[in-house]
């Protein structure tokens, strides 16, 4: 089985999150706001859910206003209408056509987000093994598949510390995709861990050099 994340791996989304992040938290401080947006870097793969969580209770830390349900709201409206239009790994139809294994999507977006995305974008059919997301953290997702999927002799595809993390924790092969991350220090991240077996710019350059 091949296991991908979604933003930064299948899809040029990673800015995208970013900017709906700073339009669902525009009536907060900007020293907050940039204090999100470097924990939100920080954890990337977290689900919005725990993200605006940690806001709602900085907000109530510190006294100025915040409403999880409103910013939540806000958040997922701008990604419904601007992933749409975002990049998808190249390669990757040429790439689905010449693989037989299963492929799955274990995101941290919101599950649902996630399959009417791919699914619009005429993708999600490549995903045989499922399109999972949160509310359930990756660790659970990860869970769930296992029950029916050989886990330590799969590949996970990410582009955080967490994904990798998450891959360890089950025994996955785990291959480090830069091209959309947004890890600074991902080359000296990756040089400095003997558990990440492979660099890949995009995802697909692991099927170009597998399949060819």
């Amino acid at each position: 089985m091949f296991v991908f994340d979604c933003d930064g791996v299948v899809l040029n989304s990673n800015e995208i999150k970013n900017n709906a992040f700073r339009l669902a938290l525009a009536g907060c401080p900007q020293a907050e706001v940039d204090a999100f947006l470097a924990m939100h870097r920080a954890t990337a793969g977290v689900s919005r859910f725990a993200k605006f969580e940690w806001m709602a209770n900085r907000a109530r830390e510190r006294g100025y206003p915040f409403d999880y349900a409103e910013a939540l709201e806000q958040y997922a409206e701008t990604c419904r209408t601007k992933l749409l239009a975002s990049d998808i790994a190249p390669g990757l139809s040429k790439a689905r056509e010449n693989c037989d294994e299963v492929w799955a999507i274990v995101s941290g977006g919101d599950q649902e987000e996630v399959r009417e995305v791919l699914e619009r974008k005429g993708v999600a059919h490549y995903f045989d093994g499922g399109i999972y997301g949160s509310p359930r953290n990756k660790i659970e997702l990860l869970s769930e598949l296992k029950k029916s999927h050989d886990l330590a002799s799969s590949i996970f595809f990410g582009d955080s510390a967490y994904d990798h993390d998450s891959a360890i924790q089950f025994k996955m092969t785990f291959h480090f995709v830069w091209g959309w991350t947004e890890m600074a220090e991902w080359n000296d991240y990756c040089a400095s861990r003997s558990s990440v077996s492979a660099v890949h710019r995009y995802v697909t350059d692991y099927f170009g050099q597998s399949l060819s």
